[in-house]
């Protein structure tokens, strides 16, 4: 376990160290931290996990197409190589869903680090289905949030509605898919009827990230009835 007694930082030169020596050498470590895997090199992972029958591990089947981890290595954060360690991932587009929910969860009496869950946020919605596919590649229990109507596809409804079929099929192999009729600040207007949705925008700001956070911590807010299924999902 390499990271041990190391700060983040220097987790990270060690990292970066070994892999330079890997160039030439084969290297064989078992980690518990986001610092020593990433989500580009997913292929040279594996997870170990016990059941009923004993020790086993888990390869990715993905194929290690170079463009896809290029594409990873320009979405790499340690958030995101959180999900390796996860028994349950829930995927989202952005960081909106990622600090509301987990303050929804606490007021529902769900911890979601207790149970193993994480909230994965990919950096847009034309990210999803390549992280769904790595997700279910582990074979780790995977579930996503998306918006129907995202800014990502820049008013091209007809390549988002496609995108969209997409992202559904996947609860015919078991994905958990949740969605919003066009986002989560419309879906909370329709929760609490447009009226009461702007007092609450006009009491906690115009950041909309930070406001999620706020209204989801206000116990004097009800909790909307989308999220509930989301949050008993990931419990």
């Amino acid at each position: 376990e390499p990271e041990m007694f190391l700060h983040p930082q220097m987790q990270r030169s060690l990292y970066k160290t070994i892999r330079e020596i890997g160039k030439t050498n084969q290297v064989i470590y078992i980690t518990h931290s986001p610092n020593f895997v990433t989500i580009p090199e997913f292929d040279e992972i594996a997870i170990i996990s016990k059941n009923e029958n004993g020790t086993f591990a888990k390869k990715s089947i993905m194929k290690p197409d170079e463009t896809l981890k290029n594409k990873f290595r320009k979405e790499l954060n340690p958030d995101r190589n959180e999900m390796f360690f996860a028994k349950k991932i829930l995927i989202v587009e952005g960081d909106t869903e990622k600090m509301a929910f987990p303050e929804f969860a606490n007021r529902m009496n769900v911890d979601f680090d207790k149970v193993g869950s994480s909230i994965i946020e990919v950096g847009g919605k034309r990210n999803l289905v390549d992280f769904i596919e790595l997700a279910l590649s582990f074979n780790i229990p995977v579930g996503v949030v998306y918006d129907t109507d995202s800014s990502d596809f820049g008013g091209k409804r007809e390549e988002e509605l496609a995108y969209n079929k997409i992202l559904d099929a996947y609860t015919q192999v078991g994905v958990a898919v949740f969605t919003f009729s066009k986002n989560y600040e419309e879906e909370l207007s329709k929760n609490y009827g447009n009226e009461v949705y702007l007092e609450y925008c006009q009491k906690y700001g115009r950041n909309k990230t930070q406001r999620a956070r706020l209204m989801a911590m206000d116990i004097d807010i009800e909790i909307p009835k989308f999220v509930v299924p989301i949050i008993k999902w990931m419990e």
